[in-house]
Order: C-alpha cells, then structure tokens, then sequence
C-alpha cells in the first residue's frame, strides 16, 4: 500500500493513513485462535 502522509492529520490512527476502525464489519469480531484456524 503507498503512504500517504497527506492524510495522516486525518487519520483516527495517527501512525497510518487507513480510515477503518471498529470491529463489527465483514467478519469484524472477535475470535479464539481456534476459530480463526477455521477461516
């Protein structure tokens, strides 16, 4: 992926340029390490 140091100000996570947060997306959650085996 190309930095985009523009977008740092911006961005809810200071040290990248990506604007996703949360967990509750596609196959946002969490799992055991088991579970994630399995996927």
């Amino acid at each position: 992926m190309e930095w985009k140091e523009k977008n740092r100000g911006n961005a809810i996570c200071n040290f990248c340029d990506t604007d996703f947060y949360g967990t509750d997306g596609v196959n946002g959650g969490s799992y055991t390490k088991e579970e994630l085996l399995e996927k």
